[in-house]
Formats: structure tokens, C-alpha cells, sequence
């Protein structure tokens, strides 16, 4: 059980590039604390697709599209297998979010709204670019590197990540959820970790 607080989420800024690593519930608030904008940031990596990893993922989502006004580059979002489908449940044509954002993209009061944040109209809905990985998958961006290994959690269920980020020489590794896996120590120590 978590806290009150916040659970599992990680800000890295690469240069310039902000990546979120995980979601979880309280973090947008806290991002939000920190003085970090949905716009602010330009990549998510979700671990596994628990729902304390990856719950404010649709409040970050639509509030990055909604407050950037067709003027930022889609959000780019990294995770397990069954993302796309997520991130499409939420706000694909059928999603959870559809009414809303049929009201924000077609309704004259919406049109106003965004065009005075600098919109030029038509407004799209959110398409965000989604890629999906598994362990041994590597996926590099300008100014950085992911690798993804899995992780023993809740399998067969859901796939279950750990991430290594590589930029400017350096690395850093991130768990997700796991047990202790002996396989995975000897398959860090192959790869240099």
C-alpha cells in the first residue's frame, strides 16, 4: 500500500529533454509543486502498466495537449506491450476522454479558448506517439538512449520493465516494481551495467 503523498514518478532532464519515468497517483500535483509544466515535459516511460505507475498519465497527457495549443510536438510515450491500447482507451475515438475532447475540439466556446492560447483552428485531438518495448529492446531519441529489460512483477499478466538511460556518458537505471532476479543481475553485468 502507498501513501498519501505521491507514488512512483521520476523527472530526468537530458539537455533540454524532459523525460517522466512512471505516472503515478499524485504526480502531476507534484510536478505541478515543482513548477513543472505539462508542456515541460516531452517524453513518458511507463515501467508496467499498474495503476500506481501510470494513473495521472492521462491527466499529464491531456493537460500537456489541452495548455500546448497545437504548438508543441505530440507527446512521445515509451512503455510495455498493451501501451498503445491504454493511451488509445483514454483518448482514442472510443476512449474514456472522447466526450471531452469532441467538446474541446468542436464546441465555438473551445475554439475560442484555443485560439487564444495561439491555436490555429481546426484543433486535433491528442495523437501521441506511442512505442512500445520489451526487454532487449533499445530506443534512442536526439539526446538520449533507453534500454528495457523485463523484470519479474505480475507476469503473465502485465509485462513488467526496468529501463537504463543513457546520455552524456552517464546512465541510470530505473526498476519499476520487481523481486530480486538473479537472471537480471547477470544480464546488467553482460551489458556493462
Amino acid at each position: 500500500m502507498f501513501s498519501s503523498t505521491a507514488a512512483p514518478s521520476y523527472l530526468l532532464d537530458m539537455d533540454g529533454d524532459s523525460v517522466l519515468i512512471d505516472c503515478g497517483p499524485g504526480s502531476f500535483r507534484r510536478l505541478q509543486e515543482a513548477g513543472v509544466k505539462a508542456t515541460d515535459i516531452n517524453t513518458v516511460c511507463l515501467t508496467h502498466l499498474h495503476y500506481d505507475h501510470c494513473v495521472d498519465f492521462a491527466c499529464l497527457l491531456l493537460s500537456r495537449w489541452d495548455q500546448g495549443a497545437g504548438r508543441i510536438p505530440e507527446l512521445d510515450v515509451i512503455g510495455p506491450p498493451g501501451t498503445a491500447a491504454f493511451t488509445e482507451a483514454l483518448v482514442g475515438e472510443k476512449g474514456a476522454f472522447n466526450p471531452d475532447l469532441e467538446a474541446r475540439t468542436l464546441h465555438p466556446m473551445s475554439h475560442e479558448v484555443y485560439e487564444e492560447r495561439g491555436g490555429v483552428l481546426p484543433r486535433e485531438r491528442p495523437h501521441s506517439r506511442v512505442t512500445e518495448v520489451v526487454g532487449g529492446s533499445s530506443v534512442a531519441r536526439n539526446r538520449w538512449r533507453l534500454t528495457a529489460t523485463e523484470v519479474v512483477h505480475a507476469q503473465p499478466y502485465i509485462t513488467c520493465l526496468a529501463y537504463r538511460i543513457e546520455a552524456s556518458g552517464k546512465s541510470i537505471v530505473f526498476g519499476g516494481d520487481t523481486a530480486p532476479v538473479h537472471g537480471f543481475f547477470i544480464w546488467q553485468r553482460e551489458r556493462g551495467w
